[in-house]
């Protein structure tokens, strides 16, 4: 099971989001079972998820939270983001 952040709409529209990440998504999914930590409920995600908690991306405190509650719902053998400001923002927090 992997945790994967999403990029949050504000960011990349939902069309260009599945234009440039459903194929990453879509591989790991084929590989892996994917719960998302997203700033939005899913949309074209979807078909590749098998869970999803809502968090602001911006917020330690609550994508903290929404980490623990996936925690708590599957064992998880990783987690993975595809942007690189998640990095920056946790290691702001350090």
């Amino acid at each position: 099971m992997l945790c994967c952040p999403t990029v949050p709409s504000c960011s990349s529209p939902p069309s260009r989001s599945e234009a440039y990440r459903g194929y990453c998504l879509q591989g790991i999914a084929a590989a892996y079972a994917v719960v998302l930590i997203a700033g939005e409920e899913p949309t074209w995600e979807v078909p590749y998820i098998r869970d999803c908690v809502v968090a602001d991306p911006l917020d330690h405190d609550a994508l903290m939270t929404a980490a623990r509650i996936l925690a708590s719902r599957y064992h998880l053998a990783g987690v993975l983001t595809w942007t690189e400001w998640y990095l920056a923002t946790r290691r702001a927090y350090r």
